[in-house]
């Protein structure tokens, strides 16, 4: 799902305590952690440039570059990306401690008199201020003394669930791809680049390539998957292993083995793309290599039958 892209002026990334508007100059802002830029964030998205267009201001989002989150869907320039590519002019931001004390008040306050807001647009479970103590009552009580105009973008459900950062992350973690890569509004991939491994899969007749993943705090868990992988273009289906190896005692990695009789030209300067597929085990521990490469011919097996039944069509127009 891929929303309208207007052409604008280059996106400005500014730091909230270093901004002020030309007094000239009105905002219409959209305040949020958009995590993972899900498409109730998109629906947000689409509300500020509306409302921007209507009352003839420019469309802003305000978001925090670093935030305590356990894990993460998106990393900061992905975020800044999305929010370019689909017509946000200013972006603000500020790290979570640098404004996390501020009491509802003030964080509004401070936002009329940098950004002289005519709208805002928030999710109907936003909260905002220390401890989170405002709240959408809070704000539109706020905005009649500043004529500003509030809108509230409605929660979207799907299947009787409520589609969050939070969800998408519990259902990463329980491996429900579908359902995640439906509540992003598209696939959920692991990106990263080649770095050169031990080549212990080589000698056991099962070559991987080592991936270095992008994002360190990823909610996919440990585990073997059967995948579909995006080089240079191309897909090929493949069987990738994620986590930390208890048989070779090495770190967390991101091992991918192309299951098709392909060959791949690995450029160090291109990105992989990874689509979990479904989760085919747990990883486990190995008393030799025999065994691991009888399990590894085993899921080979098992992913292909996973894969040969999936619509590739669908990864390929969403890529």
């Amino acid at each position: 799902m891929k929303l309208i892209t207007y052409k604008l002026t280059k996106m400005k990334i500014l730091n909230i305590r270093s901004f002020k508007i030309d007094k000239n100059l009105r905002t219409v802002i959209g305040i949020g952690k958009f995590d993972g830029f899900h498409i109730g964030h998109q629906k947000i998205v689409k509300e500020i440039i509306n409302l921007s267009h209507q009352l003839n201001c420019i469309p802003c989002v305000f978001t925090f570059r670093d935030y305590p989150f356990d894990t993460t869907l998106s990393l900061w320039d992905e975020k800044l990306e999305a929010f370019r590519e689909n017509g946000i002019e200013i972006c603000l931001w500020a790290d979570f401690f640098e404004i996390h004390k501020l009491t509802p008040q003030d964080f509004l306050n401070m936002m009329k008199e940098r950004c002289n807001m005519a709208g805002i647009v928030v999710g109907e479970n936003f909260r905002f201020g220390f401890r989170r103590e405002g709240d959408i009552s809070y704000l539109k009580s706020w905005a009649v003394s500043g004529c500003v105009e509030v809108r509230v973008v409605k929660t979207v459900i799907i299947d009787n669930r409520v589609v969050s950062s939070s969800e998408i992350k519990r259902l990463i973690k329980n491996s429900d791809f579908f359902h995640a890569s439906l509540f992003l509004g598209r696939w959920f991939t692991i990106e990263g680049s080649f770095i050169k491994g031990r080549g212990i899969g080589k000698t056991i007749g099962f070559p991987t390539i080592n991936i270095d993943v992008r994002n360190k705090n990823s909610p996919l868990q440990n585990g073997v998957y059967a995948c579909t992988v995006i080089y240079k273009g191309e897909l090929f289906k493949a069987v990738a292993f994620y986590g930390s190896s208890p048989t070779f005692k090495s770190p967390l990695s991101l091992e991918i083995h192309i299951i098709e009789d392909k060959s791949i030209v690995v450029d160090e300067d291109e990105i992989f793309s990874i689509i979990p597929v479904k989760k085919i085990r747990e990883i486990k521990r190995f008393s030799n290599v025999e065994d691991l490469a009888n399990q590894i011919r085993m899921d080979v097996k098992e992913a292909m039958e996973i894969l040969n039944s999936f619509n590739f069509d669908k990864i390929l127009s969403s890529a």
